[in-house]
């Protein structure tokens, strides 16, 4: 009786094993689009694996749209099932409780026929084994949606997107934009140049044009509409040969650091009312790297100036200017750099400045693993949205550690928003301290000094009722987790 007892004990502990053996995965449909209007969600889902267990999430505004689970006829007619099976909360969860094909759309208006609101996605058993691409000799094709998120559209830098992408045989582009506002030809480097514009026979026009990579060498691209190729709607890439795949690299006894370029700004590129500090914090500039300052030409420019001019936002003579609208910067000293705008007030109201610390090649990399306890973090609150409205803060928050010395960083409209430090019963209730104790700079550093729980809300208006609030847990530096414990075991001397 002993031994059948334990033997059922066994069993229930080998299937809470298994069951547990892949961990399901939280899908934030959009990611931080959520599901929302002309959004390509075949796309998000592409190279995705949703796995029998995982969780998709439909993120928007309450009342604005819905989502329907729904069957293939259903979903490529856009056919809107009956109102009491729409899910309406505005932060739906659906568990992929089985296997197969999975459809889902918005019911809402036209928007699963005109405004693209639809979802396909193949659910897998749990028992599928995951890919295994290390073991290919080749590399798996991609593809590449032109512009990711901008699509291909006016006043976008193509050759700055393109920067940094390896595009191989077999590897595709998507070119989304609105049909009839664009087009596609494939043109050689002469009209590329020139923007001469081909047969209109030749253009590509169904707003979602896939292009295979077939063939390796040069590729061009131009919108053939109105002027829009000379407007900048074009792109120019190099398709490398399957075989060009990159071996392992050979030990090399004297590494010798590769040099790194920097979009300042990243795809914000160089603008008004950014927080150009906050984008270089973390970051590491080595000589030889490369500062890339994107902008339209004519609206901004670039002066390379001292740490005084810099403080006082002094606007060197005019012939000093970079003006490219894509300004080429080597980094060829160690040292502090200072670099502003000097159209009108820009440096002084408008915060395009940036100041940074170049170190010599020679410097090693730091080597947080023997650090006892993790380097502080900067936190910018709501990334690029900042501290306003209509934002899941606490979507923001999941899934971070936040520890002792960590810093949050509040940034907003001076005027429209605050923030205050309240316990947990003001934040449930949304009561609102005294005025006096408010954050108001607009750009509101708090430093987490103590562990535990904190809560934070905005106490303009019914800003907090409707959502401008944030709880977070600070850990304790001791949480880290220590280096491995190998006990009190006694190596062998060595034999000879």
């Amino acid at each position: 009786m002993g031994t059948n007892r334990w033997n059922i004990i066994l069993f229930v502990a080998m299937v809470a094993a298994v069951a547990t053996s892949v961990s399901s995965k939280e899908f934030i449909v959009g990611d931080d689009k959520g599901w929302t209007l002309n959004f390509d969600y075949q796309a998000w889902a592409y190279g995705k694996e949703f796995v029998v267990g995982d969780k998709l999430i439909f993120k928007y505004a309450a009342g604005k749209h819905n989502v329907f689970r729904v069957n293939g006829t259903v979903f490529q007619q856009c056919m809107i099932p009956t109102v009491n099976e729409a899910l309406t909360s505005g932060y739906d969860v659906i568990t992929l409780q089985t296997p197969g094909r999975k459809w889902y759309i918005c019911g809402v208006g036209k928007h699963c026929e005109q405004g693209g609101m639809k979802l396909f996605i193949t659910v897998f058993p749990q028992s599928t084994p995951p890919p295994a691409p290390w073991v290919s000799p080749v590399p798996s094709s991609k593809v590449f949606v032109v512009g990711d998120d901008k699509g291909w559209t006016l006043n976008f830098d193509y050759q700055a997107w393109a920067t940094g992408k390896q595009f191989f045989v077999g590897d595709k582009l998507v070119f989304r934009y609105t049909v009839g506002k664009h087009n596609v030809f494939r043109v050689n480097g002469t009209s590329f140049q020139q923007c001469t514009i081909p047969a209109a026979t030749e253009a590509l026009t169904s707003g979602y044009d896939v292009i295979s990579l077939d063939t390796p060498g040069r590729k061009w691209y131009v919108c053939g509409v109105g002027k829009h190729c000379l407007k900048g709607l074009k792109l120019f890439i190099n398709v490398l040969p399957l075989s060009t795949y990159p071996p392992p690299p050979p030990p090399s006894p004297s590494p010798v650091p590769l040099s790194n370029d920097f979009i300042v700004g990243d795809d914000k590129g160089w603008t008004l009312n950014f927080d150009y500090q906050a984008w270089a914090y973390g970051k590491k500039f080595v000589v030889g790297d490369k500062l890339i300052f994107n902008y339209a030409a004519g609206k901004h420019n670039v002066f390379r100036v001292n740490g005084t001019v810099f403080q006082q936002c002094m606007i060197p003579p005019v012939n000093e200017a970079l003006t490219t609208g894509y300004d080429v910067i080597t980094l060829q000293t160690p040292g502090r750099k200072w670099y502003i705008c000097g159209v009108g007030k820009h440096c002084e109201q408008g915060g395009m400045k940036l100041f940074i610390t170049v170190l010599p090649q020679s410097t090693p990399p730091p080597a947080p693993w023997v650090s006892p306890v993790p380097s502080s973090k900067v936190f910018v609150v709501g990334d690029d949205k900042g501290w306003t409205l209509n934002f899941d803060y606490q979507a923001w928050a999941k899934g971070k550690q936040f520890f002792v010395g960590d810093k949050l960083v509040f940034r907003y409209t001076v005027g429209k928003h605050n923030v205050f430090r309240v316990n947990g019963t003001s934040f449930q209730q949304c009561t609102i301290p005294a005025a006096t104790k408010a954050l108001t700079s607009g750009y509101d550093v708090i430093t987490l000094d103590t562990p535990g729980r904190k809560w934070y809300v905005c106490g303009v208006g019914k800003h907090c009722l409707k959502g401008l609030k944030l709880f977070i847990n600070v850990l304790p530096l001791s949480t880290y987790p220590p280096p491995p414990y190998y006990g009190a075991r006694k190596l062998a001397p060595p034999k000879f």
